[in-house]
């Protein structure tokens, strides 16, 4: 009977120590949902770390023994551990102590690169390829790195016209060292055989090959080898739409897409136009205009009523008559222009309102800066005296 009792005393201690315990990690699970700071720092431990020293970690994060447990700040530290870029995983454990809670961060370190190897390159050295990339033997291996590499490598093999050159870094423990090796696939070299255009009808070939910078290889080679360059060619297609709508094609639209020879040894850059209807000048009106009459004005410009809309010709023209304007001494002159499309479509009205303002004259002239040369001997050079009307054309010579 004494023994029943003792035993039942003891399950009954155990039973009120669980339900202690319970209740205690109750209390702090449910604290730390509702944001309330009910324990503090006791221990902060750091475990998993070889290269690293603990210091070092410990100089990353804020929380400090004696501070009070928040998450949101341990989850900051885990940031700024992850920030150093030498860790693969960090994790953080809570251990409740007697008088607070013991935080351990979990680190597991980045592998450290022992060898750097190339595998599948024949036409650059491998001691060619390693000045070419960033990373080297004793970094820690970083995954965006090792991208950027590959690209090095890839632009490199471009610019020697390999354009499908296929590059993949991967890492792999050989004999307990970690090497890090780019596989490359060179693929042969492609040259630009032709450039071709389909669609165009007001333009011959020749004119529109004109407006680019590819060109396809021809003799000799070393002038015109048939290199790829994917922006210059993009800003091909850019240049043959400007010049359609500055010859009155407004709506021309261009796409491109390459194909290639049976071997992948040529390519052959395809350009799509769909020129559309071209714009004319249905009326072309200046206003403001005292000292010109409008029919001298329209002499001196581009567009013609009843000709083609050229779409860089209007501000061509706006600045003529500035100029025009400027060697009569208007020197202030605006001149603002204006189209507007008829509702037929291809049909344009140009206007240009100028604002005359004041007539200059020089009243002084004066030389500075000429450290050899004397203001006599300039001045015998220039056709320009005080007194006489101001003309932005004899200043030009």
């Amino acid at each position: 009977m004494k023994l029943n009792r003792v035993l039942l005393q003891a399950t009954s201690i155990i039973v009120a120590l669980v339900i202690t315990l319970y209740f205690s990690f109750v209390k702090v699970a449910y604290a730390e949902t509702q944001g309330k700071i009910t324990h503090i720092i006791k221990k902060i431990e750091i475990k998993g770390n070889q290269r690293i020293s603990t210091t070092a970690i410990r100089n990353s994060i804020r929380v400090k023994d004696g501070d009070p447990y928040d998450p949101q700040l341990v989850s900051q530290d885990v940031d700024a551990l992850w920030s150093l870029g030498f860790f693969d995983n960090i994790g953080v454990e809570l251990e409740e102590l007697r008088d607070g809670l013991k935080v351990v961060f979990l680190v597991t370190e980045r592998a450290v690169i022992d060898e750097i190897q190339f595998q599948g390159n024949k036409k650059f050295k491998t001691k060619n390829l390693k000045k070419q990339i960033g990373i080297k033997e004793g970094d820690y291996i970083k995954p965006y790195l090792l991208k950027l590499d590959e690209d090095k490598i890839k632009e490199l093999y471009i610019k020697k016209c390999f354009y499908r050159v296929w590059v993949h870094a991967e890492s792999n423990l050989i004999d307990g060292k970690t090497v890090v090796v780019f596989n490359i696939e060179e693929g042969p070299k492609i040259r630009i055989a032709e450039i071709r255009f389909t669609g165009n009808k007001n333009f011959n070939r020749r004119k529109l090959l004109k407006q680019t910078e590819s060109r396809q290889k021809r003799f000799p080679a070393f002038i015109f080898p048939g290199r790829f360059e994917q922006k210059k060619f993009e800003s091909d297609i850019v240049k043959v739409k400007e010049f359609y709508m500055n010859n009155g094609w407004l709506d021309v639209d261009a796409g491109w897409d390459i194909t290639y020879s049976e071997d992948n040894t040529r390519m052959f850059l395809n350009i799509h136009v769909k020129e559309g209807e071209r714009y004319y000048v249905e009326n072309l009106r200046i206003h403001g205009e005292t000292l010109f009459t409008e029919e001298e004005l329209k002499e001196k410009l581009k567009l013609k009523e009843g000709g083609p809309f050229f779409f860089n010709a209007v501000e061509k023209d706006a600045y003529q008559l500035r100029l025009t304007y400027g060697e009569q001494g208007y020197i202030a002159a605006s001149v603002k222009e204006k189209h507007t499309f008829s509702s037929e479509g291809t049909k344009v009205d140009v206007s240009f309102n100028i604002e005359e303002k004041d007539r200059y004259y020089i009243e002084k002239i004066k030389i500075s800066g000429n450290d050899k040369t004397r203001d006599n001997v300039i001045r015998r050079q220039v056709t320009f005296y005080p007194g006489e009307r101001l003309d932005t054309e004899k200043i030009r010579d």
